[in-house]
């Protein structure tokens, strides 16, 4: 049995290759399903292979008397325990608890990389760990030939089968550090040794092709943290014709300084712009829209953990697990949409969503787990290849969590790193126990109850999450999302609670898409009336239940308004006002809330409190060019002197957001302009006008010209522009 559980344990290996097309982020959730699976299975196995056989159980109890001492499981462990702490005084318990399809984390998500943890500390052996390692060489492998084929497709930047190429640049780096152990330790195996050599230049290749930038920063970090511990402790270790490794480590640093300068110095030449993640590098400024968001987002981080202005529990504990959002609405910065528009769920720098979503005690227990690493490292006396490599891993990923965060891909590598790490500081380095010291491990009395009643309950714990609260929402994904792909959206009115009951985290997107959806269809198929109302009965009942996110009231708010302007009547103008203003108080900086309420006030015929908000909206951010867009587009409507809105029309129009735009809502305020300029004899004004429509409306373009050459020279005929 004790065999199953290590080839459950090794299945993990293979997670980042997981994709399920059958449900929303189909990069996430089938690893998600995958790693809650064999979680659960070795749970199961677990505990009833500790019921039933001593001689395992007394191994177990021994393991755990052992790895109880160490700093890394202890600083693990209290990171979870905060993170329960914080869950129960989260702004949204559901969601800290369960998490999100989009992440697969909450703190259900984190009991399971926990129990992957522990399991695999207290059953592998070096041998076991060796094995874990190669099978992740041969992820990378796969991994690296995908990102090949989506390059030769046209792509810029691979994902391979992580979806995105920032989460592939991290795990990268663990196939660095999986190749670096698993060379070590293949030294009478030549086959693997090759394999783990050749892995070493091919992952560092597959990294660079990413383009991430923070992944190539950590590897540099982490190549000094081999240089330093090298130039430490490798005096004594030859490696080739009289040259020790600090010797070679010295010659790395020096021949990365001469690159370095090299590179720093003619980064402007088009060599490096051909060249994989260097070119990205090139073109580094601290003004590209990534940097200045990340900035931005960590100012945001520090008001949500501001004691004065939180108080002392959020502070302590957080906002609670996958809350960041709530926290990042509540103080989010106007400055942020100069440069993006989606909504942010993470600071993009593991440190601050720690701080926010576990506060200063879950980041303290963090921290620590991380420093624990290094003093795993440097206690050991001399060299030690283990805490070599484990130094270059703890370094690189350490470093590229500081502008990216982790996701189910990186996280399991991130834990089994741990582990590891945790077994060979404390397993391999106690001698192994006698038989009198074996002895000593017997269980009795009630520590052997509460022994089989800690794995028990584990095991119970992860197979009922695994049933009811991850097979329960792949179905009702997997049902909609068949329905909707097949065009059977009579068969969800069939039967709804296969998709809608119960109440999952799968909800928020079921629910979401199935409302933004239908209500296209409002005034266009009657027959779709029932289905239309279902779906806005269902979003307003997740609202009931989670009423911290201003993105539902939003989605409500919006189908609402296009009901009104489909002709079901005014009165559903004014429900959606109320949740654009609900909206509006769980993110009161938010500019395209603003724009939200702003409109729904010009629907009703209300344009100079629709002007006052956007007017509102300029004292805080003059930037955006979208404010001046929708203040002049509004005022024009209103009428009367068009100057200012033709002023307010310029400053978008001119943005590089809108210099090529097209569409008829633009060509038909500026053929308004046409009009009015034309009517007061506003020559300035009028050229403004007909040039700008010869870019918004090629049509139109020659009749705009020559009129522009007529009022140059004076004349003004009349015209009817009708």
């Amino acid at each position: 049995m004790a065999f199953f559980i290590k080839l459950s344990l090794w299945a993990l290996a293979f997670v980042p290759l997981i994709i399920t097309e059958s449900v929303f982020f189909p990069f996430i959730f089938g690893k998600v399903v995958m790693i809650r699976v064999f979680v659960a299975l070795v749970s199961m196995l677990f505990a009833v292979h500790v019921i039933a056989d001593a001689e395992f159980r007394r191994g177990v109890y021994g393991r755990l008397k052992l790895v109880a001492k160490n700093p890394l499981f202890v600083t693990t462990t209290a990171f979870v325990a905060l993170s329960i702490a914080s869950t129960i005084f989260a702004a949204n318990p559901f969601r800290a608890f369960f998490g999100d399809v989009e992440r697969g984390e909450g703190l259900t998500g984190l009991l399971y990389f926990y129990g992957f943890f522990v399991y695999s500390l207290l059953v592998f052996e070096k041998k076991d760990w060796i094995w874990f390692f190669r099978l992740n060489l041969f992820t990378g492998v796969i991994l690296f030939t995908k990102a090949l084929v989506e390059i030769s497709e046209g792509a810029v930047r691979p994902g391979s089968f992580t979806g995105n190429p920032a989460f592939l640049g991290g795990y990268f780096l663990f196939v660095i550090f999986a190749a670096l152990v698993s060379f070590y330790y293949s030294k009478k195996e030549p086959v693997w040794k090759f394999f783990s050599a050749a892995m070493l230049p091919l992952g560092t290749i597959g990294l660079f092709l990413t383009q991430t930038r923070s992944a190539m920063a950590g590897l540099v970090v982490g190549v000094l943290a081999l240089i330093i511990y090298g130039a430490f402790h490798g005096k004594a270790i030859m490696l080739w014709k009289g040259f020790s490794l600090r010797t070679v480590a010295f010659a790395t640093l020096t021949a990365m300084i001469v690159v370095g300068s090299l590179f720093g110095t003619t980064k402007e030449s088009p060599l490096w712009q051909r060249v994989p993640g260097f070119n990205r590098i090139a073109n580094f400024t601290f003004m590209d829209a990534t940097v200045q968001t990340r900035l931005i987002s960590l100012g945001v981080s520090k008001n949500a953990i501001d004691p004065a202005k939180n108080g002392m529990q959020k502070f302590l504990i957080g906002w609670g697990p996958e809350n960041f959002s709530i926290a990042y609405n509540k103080y989010y910065n106007p400055e942020y949409y100069r440069y993006e528009h989606t909504w942010f769920d993470r600071a993009h720098n593991k440190l601050m969503d720690v701080a926010v979503m576990n506060g200063a005690l879950g980041l303290l227990a963090y921290m620590g787990m991380w420093i624990s690493v290094a003093w795993l490292v440097f206690r050991r006396k001399g060299f030690s290849f283990d805490m070599m490599a484990a130094l270059f891993f703890g370094g690189a990923f350490f470093f590229n969590l500081l502008f990216v965060f982790d996701q189910v891909s990186t996280i399991i590598p991130l834990f089994a790193f741990f582990a590891f790490l945790s077994h060979v500081s404390t397993v391999e380095d106690v001698a192994p126990a006698t038989g009198k010291e074996k002895k000593a491990y017997a269980i009795a009395g009630m520590r052997e109850y509460a022994t089989y009643g800690s794995f028990g309950a584990a095991g119970l714990f992860f197979t009922w999450a695994l049933i009811f609260w991850t097979i329960v929402p792949y179905s009702q994904m997997s049902t909609y999302l068949t329905a909707i792909g097949t065009k059977n959206v009579a068969g969800i009115l069939q039967n709804p609670e296969a998709i809608f009951e119960p109440y999952t985290f799968a909800q928020q997107d079921i629910r979401g898409h199935f409302l933004n959806g239908l209500t296209q269809y409002y005034g266009k198929a009657p027959q779709l009336n029932p289905l239309i109302d279902d779906s806005i009965r269902r979003m307003e009942e997740l609202i009931a239940k989670e009423p911290t996110n201003p993105r539902y009231f939003l989605m409500i708010a919006g189908a609402y308004d296009r009901r009104a302007r489909a002709g079901d009547g005014l009165d559903y103008f004014k429900k959606a006002e109320v949740y654009y203003h609900k909206a509006g108080e769980l993110a009161p900086m938010r500019q395209d809330v603003m724009y939200a309420i702003a409109f729904n006030l010009s629907f009703q015929g209300r344009t100079d409190e629709a002007i006052a908000v956007l007017r509102t909206v300029l004292t805080v951010d003059d930037v955006s060019p979208e404010t001046h867009y929708f203040l002049g587009a509004i005022l024009s409507e209103k009428g009367g002197d068009y100057r200012e809105a033709l002023k307010e029309m310029e400053i978008a129009m001119s943005s590089p957001t809108y210099i090529n735009f097209r569409d008829e809502q633009t060509v038909n305020i500026y053929q308004l302009f046409l009009k009015r300029t034309y009517a007061a004899r506003d020559k300035d004004n009028f050229l403004i006008v007909a040039k700008r429509l010869e870019i918004v409306d090629p049509e139109q373009a020659e009749m705009a010209r020559q009129m522009e050459d007529m009022v140059r020279k004076g004349q003004w005929p009349a015209i009817n522009f009708n």
